[in-house]
């Protein structure tokens, strides 16, 4: 019961932790620096988690979703975040043979594609 508790607890961290890495942005340019380099940690600490518990890539991935979405309402950083929490972490291939799963991922991520301008 003890480690199912342990689990429980991590699993809302992280959840804490990725809405903090989708969220966070800030316009004050004296809290830039601190703000990166808690982000920095934050992406780090996240991408420890999912190599340890990577089981636990597959619950990142509705909230990770739900900020992939052409949306007023949903600010370039956030979609920066997701887009970063998906694609720069293991968590992609962590995932790749659920199919439950990546039936969700792989229609956002070609959405992506075409939303995203090309430099």
């Amino acid at each position: 019961m003890g480690e199912h508790n342990s689990r429980a607890r991590i699993v809302e961290l992280i959840h804490r932790l990725l809405d903090h890495l989708l969220c966070h942005h800030e316009d004050d340019t004296k809290a830039l620096l601190i703000i990166l380099k808690v982000r920095i940690k934050a992406q780090r600490v996240l991408s420890s988690c999912i190599d340890v518990f990577n089981y636990f890539a597959r619950t990142l991935v509705p909230p990770t979703l739900s900020k992939l979405q052409n949306s007023p309402d949903i600010s370039h950083e956030e979609f920066k975040g997701a887009l970063y929490v998906l694609l720069k972490n293991r968590m992609l291939l962590l995932i790749v043979h659920y199919w439950k799963v990546m039936v969700d991922v792989w229609p956002v991520i070609v959405q992506v594609y075409k939303w995203v301008p090309t430099a």
